[in-house]
């Protein structure tokens, strides 16, 4: 067993710990966070809309942010690519390993924000700033109830179980490592003698620890009833009345510096959170989860390392061009959603949506079978790479370029790539150099150049196609293994 943080304990307890963790009042964390700068910077908020891109880091869990059949989903992730929808730009999202790990990304500029349900941290405000509430919540306390407890009185089942602090004495808790509610435990800890023993679980996240408490293969965990409540929904076994804490505002947090994105995030927020939309989000996964837990048979998850039905295809027929298969499993996903009967208004078809005369030219058609569709359209992958091997030496880059002939056909790359050469561009760098010139094929200036030999295209679809697909890679990197 693990105790945690003692040579820290005074100190919080003499710099305000109590407050932060338990409860901060909204005025508190707003002031803080618009009076640091006599005049906001809008810095933070103009370079993501330059880049094109919004980064943030959510915790990886059923409720607020996995992968369900290559999709990506949860009240996290929704709520911030609606933000990023908003802000007109691309989201990028990172998958947090420690909470400590995470403030550094963002003290760095890896990141722009975090989304992590965090209490306002006033040990953290020289630094960083938190946003409006998303959430409310309060921590309670997760165990099993006894053997027949179906067939137990009221009175008799609340009698066996935990109802206050003090019966905690001698347990141990077992926590997601580097979550906040560790800081939290571990104050309870030693408000109670050292009694508590707070236990960071070294592989489990939250929805697995309550998994094993309710299969008995561990005591206890604590988490928030909102997470909670849509456990229990798969746990029925499991009790979770007992709060160790009054409920708290749960918040993003942001740098100092980047009053703008936090400016702009607070107004947006403000109307968002009247909208149904966000009441029905709320709703779909607080209120009525379904298939979205990881223990579901149909659900893909971080433990078991899938994406989707098809991974052993994938895995199997990536070899042929010695691609990562994710990479490949994030072209399918944009592509049909994984689904082996998609079609699309062009006529093309299957997983990976090959144009009727390329999917005769490798011998399939709608009706073959998942592995056919996904060998043809990897060899199609490998045709194009060909074609590229003595011009991109880099691989990387080499991929983006095969992945954009794959969406809008290699003419209008190679087009791309002699305008860039005309301009002085590195025809051999897809981003920032080639892209920019598939972008501007739909203005007359360029595709009417005598070196635009296909004309015009309207480079935004193969542009965001690279974008998203590698951004998918990045995403199924985090989540899967190799």
């Amino acid at each position: 067993m693990i105790r945690l943080f003692r040579k820290y304990r005074i100190r919080w307890f003499l710099t305000g710990i109590i407050p932060a963790i338990l409860f901060v009042p909204l005025s508190c964390q707003r002031n803080e966070a618009m009076t640091v700068q006599k005049k906001p910077q809008v810095y933070g908020l103009e370079q993501i809309r330059k880049s094109g891109k919004l980064r943030a880091v959510a915790t990886y869990n059923s409720t607020s942010y996995f992968i369900y059949r290559g999709t990506p989903m949860g009240f996290t992730y929704e709520v911030m690519k609606d933000y990023a929808d908003h802000l007109g730009v691309s989201l990028e999202m990172d998958v947090a390993t420690s909470l400590d790990t995470s403030y550094a990304q963002l003290a760095r500029g890896n990141t722009d924000m975090l989304c992590l349900y965090l209490p306002v941290d006033l040990e953290k405000d020289r630094q960083f700033a938190f946003t409006e509430p998303i959430l409310k919540a309060k921590p309670v306390l997760v165990q099993r109830k006894p053997e027949g407890w179906s067939a137990f009185g009221s009175d008799r089942l609340e009698k066996s179980l935990i109802r206050n602090t003090k019966a905690l004495n001698g347990k141990s808790i077992y926590l997601q490592k580097g979550i906040p509610l560790v800081k939290f435990m571990t104050f309870l800890s030693f408000e109670a003698k050292d009694s508590i023993h707070v236990i960071e679980h070294p592989e489990y996240h939250t929805d697995q620890l309550i998994a094993a408490v309710a299969q008995g293969k561990l005591p206890y965990t604590v988490t928030y009833d909102l997470v909670a409540q849509a456990n229990q929904k798969y746990y029925p076994n499991i009790d979770i009345k007992t709060a160790l804490g009054a409920e708290q505002n749960l918040v993003y947090t942001v740098t100092k510096t980047s009053a703008g994105l936090l400016n702009d995030f607070n107004k947006w927020l403000k109307k968002y959170k009247k909208t149904l939309h966000y009441l029905s989000l709320y709703e779909k996964y607080y209120i009525t989860p379904r298939v979205v837990h990881f223990e579901s048979g149909e659900a893909w998850n971080l433990k078991k390392g899938k994406i989707s039905p098809y991974d052993e295809s994938i895995r199997k027929h990536s070899k042929l061009i010695d691609w990562d298969w994710r990479l490949i499993a994030s072209v399918i996903y944009y592509e049909s959603k994984f689904h082996s009967d998609a079609q699309a208004w062009s006529g093309a078809v299957g997983l990976m949506q090959l144009m009727p005369e390329t999917a005769e030219m490798y011998g399939i058609d709608s009706l073959s079978s998942p592995d056919r569709q996904i060998e043809a359209g990897v060899k199609y992958l490998g045709s194009i790479e060909r074609q590229f091997m003595d011009k991109i030496p880099d691989k990387v880059e080499r991929q983006k370029f095969v992945l954009a002939s794959y969406n809008v056909g290699i003419g209008h790359v190679l087009d791309a790539r002699r305008l860039a050469e005309k301009y002085k561009k590195d025809k051999t760098v897809w981003t920032g150099a080639v892209d920019s010139f598939l972008l501007r094929k739909a203005e007359p200036r360029y595709y009417q150049d005598r070196l635009a030999f296909y004309g015009y295209c309207r480079g935004e679809e193969p542009f965001n196609f690279v974008n998203d697909v590698m951004a998918m890679f990045g995403l199924y990197k985090k989540v899967t293994r190799n």
